[in-house]
């Protein structure tokens, strides 16, 4: 990995810090048909297994009073792009009622999963 594709995240990630509540999808890769969310795997305590290309970068972050919920609605943003899984970055309580977090829309090449 070179460090222009370490910096690129970052960038990308500060930029949606700044946005404030909207929750786009910084895309960074082609999209492609959207999916059924159920087919969207979620990666969290471990990385995906396949290789994988970067679909585009995402922020959930209000609105979600529960983990669940949180993943539900990156599950959700995923499929809308093609994805086929969420790859998470970061997934924590904002305060006693809000879950924020921020993940990668990938997709798993050559078929793998």
């Amino acid at each position: 990995m070179t460090k222009l594709s370490i910096q690129i995240p970052g960038a990308i990630l500060l930029l949606l810090n700044l946005t404030g509540c909207a929750e786009p999808i910084a895309m960074v890769g082609n999209a492609r048909d959207p999916v059924d969310p159920a087919k969207v795997r979620l990666y969290y305590a471990q990385k995906p297994q396949c290789e994988f290309e970067t679909v585009g970068y995402l922020e959930v972050n209000s609105g979600h009073y529960s983990r669940a919920s949180l993943f539900t609605k990156m599950l959700e943003q995923a499929a809308e792009v093609g994805a086929n899984g969420v790859y998470i970055i970061e997934a924590r309580r904002l305060n006693i009622s809000e879950h924020v977090g921020t993940a990668r829309a990938i997709r798993c090449l050559h078929g793998q999963e």
